[in-house]
């Protein structure tokens, strides 16, 4: 499951790259919000799973 995950983070920060690539690149302002807005979502939601990964990490610790 960690190679799963390890190419999901993979596919995200390309995914993210090109996003931002896009956005710099768009010519109309609401073609660059709406790139923006997919941006911080994709952000968001990595922020919480690697968030989320290390509370379960400490948890775990701590009943062993």
């Amino acid at each position: 499951m960690g190679k799963v995950l390890s190419v999901n983070k993979q596919n995200e920060r390309e995914k993210i790259k090109r996003l931002q690539e896009c956005a710099s690149d768009a010519k109309h302002e609401g073609e660059q919000k709406k790139l923006m807005t997919e941006l911080a979502l994709i952000m968001e939601r990595e922020r919480i799973e690697e968030s989320s990964n290390s509370s379960q990490s400490k948890w775990g610790s701590e009943e062993s």
